[in-house]
């Protein structure tokens, strides 16, 4: 934050957050054996219950998705949901989480912009829209996604750190201070510069 010695910007584009931290069930704990087990019969007989509804082909995409990482099962499954119910949203974001897996970041994009425009009041959208963004190095596209969740969730600390990422991304310190400063004043300056340290390394800025 300011006050503190400037080093010059770093010759490498910085890279985005991790993408566990996006919010996504991926943060969750690995489920037991067991567990998992259940989940994938529950998917089962979800779909066999209710054929024509989405919500069992989406737990079963999740299920291969972040349980068996097996992002080819997991399309499938969001595709067969995507028959049953066009325009989901939320099928839209996880087949773009999906293809995040298989390095398919302009699908992604393409998915989780539909996603947002189906779901403008999900700020969920608007992150993973700009963290594809961003791993494409779509700054400005990116910036603009990530206000499009600080619009609906302005004290959230991973959407502000992630648009002072851009500016850095772009070189420019000055605007990366900006955001820095201008967060709402419930963001305490202690909770900001905790969150840009650990998440971003950000505390030099």
């Amino acid at each position: 934050m300011s006050g503190a010695i400037t080093p010059p910007l770093k010759s490498t584009v910085p890279a985005p957050t991790p993408v566990s931290t996006i919010p996504d069930t991926r943060g969750a704990p690995t489920p037991t054996p067991a567990l998992a087990e259940r989940a994938r019969q529950a998917a089962k007989k979800a779909i066999a219950l209710a054929p024509n509804r989405p919500e069992g082909y989406l737990a079963f995409g999740h299920y291969e998705r972040l349980v068996s990482k097996d992002f080819h099962r997991a399309l499938d499954h969001y595709a067969k949901g995507q028959r049953v119910a066009p325009g989901n949203a939320d099928l839209l974001y996880a087949t773009a989480r999906a293809a995040e897996g298989l390095g398919s970041w302009d699908t992604a994009v393409e998915d989780l912009r539909q996603a947002a425009s189906l779901d403008p009041r999900s700020a969920v959208n608007f992150t993973a829209l700009g963290y594809a963004l961003q791993r494409l190095r779509r700054y400005p596209e990116a910036r603009e996604a990530y206000e499009g969740g600080l619009a609906l969730a302005p004290a959230n600390l991973s959407l502000i750190g992630e648009t002072a990422m851009t500016f850095l991304g772009e070189g420019n310190l000055v605007g990366a201070r900006a955001v820095l400063h201008a967060v709402p004043k419930d963001v305490g300056p202690i909770e900001l510069v905790a969150y840009v340290a650990h998440a971003n390394d950000l505390v030099w800025v």
